[in-house]
């Protein structure tokens, strides 16, 4: 994974009837005025009327007049309600068909967006990043979309409970697309320019984001692997558990499969899609002879890219390469366990944790020494503590001696 010259998604691949743009002063002005005189017409309200027109061919029918023209010079209109000046936004398509009229390059006109934001009032990209860069932190957001996220036509949005999570997704859309305001009401849901979620579903061809229509977009095959293994953690992050094994759910079957082709294209098999009962959920693990070069790739990938991380995963990763790497040589696990909870509540992470054993392969003896009555558990989230029986002395478990973990 050597340096890559990325590629860009520039103004002619936006959703022009979608995306409205706020132009720097003298550009605009010189823009619309040149526009006019190289097609020959007599004022502003003759330039509507081509406009309109033009409208016809992206299966418009707009009724622009000299007044909107004019309001687009000035870049705000004043609302005689509130008395509150807004921006005039001009849309992408009009721009684009006026450049054309000049000879405008596309490197000068995207150096003079100020702003822009899809339709009329969507939240707004200021200091956009122009044109835009294809780069593992880009295409990492559609995985993000597709897991924790939810757009469609309303304010696109991001639900994490980890804030590391959170704080990498909004560095990936601003390091990407440019600045915007963050609502700061709900620390786990973050709103984001729908401008972003329009350009995306349109270059990328994603017809629906929601959980149960997507499919991963062909574009994503045909990528750098760096960008194809920063959308596959991504997803890792937002819907996959680190902890035996990697493993991924969704409700989609489809995905998971295609999910499992974008894996296999990068090198890391996986075993079989099941349904997950009783929920009406599938999921997918990652084959365990994998799991170290998907390591060793996802190492080089943060180097890079930081905000690629698995954010609060990340320990959970590195502790199963680090446990496979070095196994327990306890031969008494039971008793091994009944040290640990001599003083202490543990969950079966921690104990899983402590004494370098898969998590199923303590859950095995937690349970066989619960259902004897040895231990006991209580609830504690989404799962348990468990503790030793105050009624059982030493002396009356007989597996019970000091262990020692060798060195």
């Amino acid at each position: 994974m050597n340096s890559i010259e990325y590629q860009e998604i520039r103004l002619n691949d936006f959703p022009a009837t979608r995306i409205y743009v706020l132009l720097k002063q003298d550009f605009r002005n010189k823009l619309i005025e040149n526009a006019r005189i190289s097609l020959k017409l007599e004022n502003y309200y003759a330039l509507a009327q081509w406009i309109n027109n033009k409208s016809l061919d992206y299966g418009l029918n707009n009724k622009f007049n000299g007044g909107d023209i004019g309001r687009w010079l000035i870049g705000s209109n004043l609302d005689s309600r509130t008395n509150i000046n807004h921006p005039k936004l001009m849309p992408l398509w009009v721009v684009l068909e006026l450049s054309e009229t000049v000879k405008i390059s596309s490197e000068k006109l995207h150096n003079s967006i100020i702003l822009y934001r899809s339709g009329g009032s969507g939240g707004i990209i200021i200091k956009p990043m122009l044109p835009i860069k294809i780069t593992p932190e880009l295409e990492s957001i559609i995985f993000h979309i597709f897991g924790d996220g939810s757009a469609g036509n309303f304010t696109p949005s991001f639900f994490q409970k980890n804030e590391i999570a959170n704080k990498q997704f909004i560095s990936k859309l601003k390091n990407c697309f440019g600045e915007f305001n963050v609502n700061t009401n709900d620390r786990f849901n973050i709103r984001f320019p729908k401008a972003i979620t329009d350009i995306l579903a349109h270059f990328y061809d994603i017809k629906s984001y929601h959980s149960d229509k997507i499919i991963i977009p062909s574009r994503i095959y045909e990528t750098n692997k760096l960008s194809r293994l920063a959308c596959i953690t991504a997803f890792i992050l937002d819907e996959g558990t680190i902890r035996d094994v990697i493993s991924i759910a969704s409700k989609n079957k489809l995905f998971l499969s295609n999910l499992i082709e974008l894996m296999k294209s990068c090198g890391y098999e996986c075993k079989e899609i099941k349904p997950h009962t009783p929920s009406d959920t599938f999921y997918l693990n990652m084959a365990n002879g994998t799991i170290e070069k998907f390591y060793a790739d996802y190492l080089e990938l943060i180097g890079l890219f930081p905000n690629c991380s698995l954010a609060n995963k990340h320990d959970r990763l590195v502790y199963l390469i680090t446990r496979r790497k070095n196994k327990s040589t306890i031969t008494n696990i039971d008793g091994e366990i009944l040290n640990l909870l001599e003083n202490d509540k543990l969950t079966t992470k921690e104990i899983s944790e402590k004494l370098r054993f898969a998590n199923c392969t303590i859950l095995h003896h937690l349970e066989k020494l619960y259902k004897k009555g040895i231990i006991n558990r209580e609830a504690k989230d989404k799962g348990f503590v468990w503790f030793r029986n105050e009624r059982c002395t030493t002396s009356d478990i007989p597996i019970f001696r000091k262990v020692y973990i060798k060195s």
